[in-house]
């Protein structure tokens, strides 16, 4: 996020973009709890695109074309692994109140997050060996 806008990955940066982001999950599972809406995780989409996107598919009365997975396996831009953490970031999973567990439910490894760098995109690193 810090590297999309530009600015240095800084503590206050970490800490707004995390809360920013958990606002975001749970906005997103209010919607999709009316039926209407689906939740799609950009990692699960990136290594099975056709799993992903079958029940948006199907409510739509189509079914999955091998065209459909060529966006997702497209790398777009740079891919920026080991991005080091600011000091002091895993303060953050129990200060901002829901992360730890949104974390957990959608399987980021909370080990890595403590770490001094931040995730390693294996998801990405996975669907480059299919």
């Amino acid at each position: 996020m810090a590297g999309h806008l530009g600015v240095s990955l800084t503590d206050t940066v970490l800490l707004d973009c995390l809360k920013n982001w958990v606002a975001v999950v749970e906005k997103s599972r209010e919607h999709a709890a009316t039926g209407c809406f689906f939740e799609v995780r950009y990692e699960d989409l990136a290594v099975d695109c056709e799993r992903s996107l079958a029940p948006v598919l199907q409510s739509l009365g189509l079914s999955h074309h091998a065209r459909c997975s060529l966006a997702a396996q497209r790398q777009y831009g740079p891919l920026r692994e080991g991005i080091p953490l600011p000091r002091g970031s895993a303060s953050h999973l129990d200060a901002v109140p829901q992360l730890r567990q949104i974390m957990a439910q959608l399987r980021y490894d909370i080990a890595e997050f403590k770490s001094t760098w931040g995730p390693r995109f294996a998801f990405l690193k996975d669907r480059r060996r299919k």
